[in-house]
Formats: C-alpha cells, structure tokens, sequence
C-alpha cells in the first residue's frame, strides 16, 4: 500500500509470518523471562541455542516449534503467527 500524509510517500509491505514469530518470540522473552531466551527455550522442551539461531536471523522459526511455544504457554494455536495490534473487528 501507499499513503501520503503531508510527508513524502512511502510503501508499507505486510510483515511476513516469520517477522511476527520473531517479534512475538522476543515480547515473550521479555514478559515472562526478562528477556532471555534460555526461559523460553526451557519452558517450551528446546535447546537455547536454536532460538538464537532464530533470534540471530540464520534460521526460522517451524510450525511445530511455534506451535509447542504457544502451548507451553498456554496462548491459543496460531496467535505467534499475527501481531497484538492486529485485531480482528467483527462485521
């Protein structure tokens, strides 16, 4: 899409599903574990390493790891994959 609101115009491209993965990775490492991965890793039955890996941007993050992560905390199945700010309004 682009706008323009009295400033130059610029394109904003959706965020893909494994940008969101990422900053919903990182907002729960912060909520729950002051920011480290090493909780989150626990928590959810894997190695720390791979969500730096993650983190570090040199792999993505799988259904079935975000899937496990979801339910370890108890969030419901397929809410790593949208952002808080994308709220579904009804009709």
């Amino acid at each position: 899409r682009t706008f323009s609101a009295d400033s130059p115009r610029r394109t904003i491209y959706p965020m893909n599903v494994r940008e969101k993965r990422l900053i919903n990775l990182k907002r729960l490492a912060a909520q729950y574990h002051k920011g480290k991965l090493a909780g989150v890793a626990e928590r959810a039955g894997t190695d720390p390493n791979y969500l730096y890996q993650i983190t570090g941007g040199s792999r993505s993050m799988g259904d079935d790891l975000t899937r496990r992560i979801e339910e370890a905390y108890g969030l419901v199945p397929g809410s790593f994959d949208r952002l808080v700010e994308e709220t579904v309004l009804p009709d």
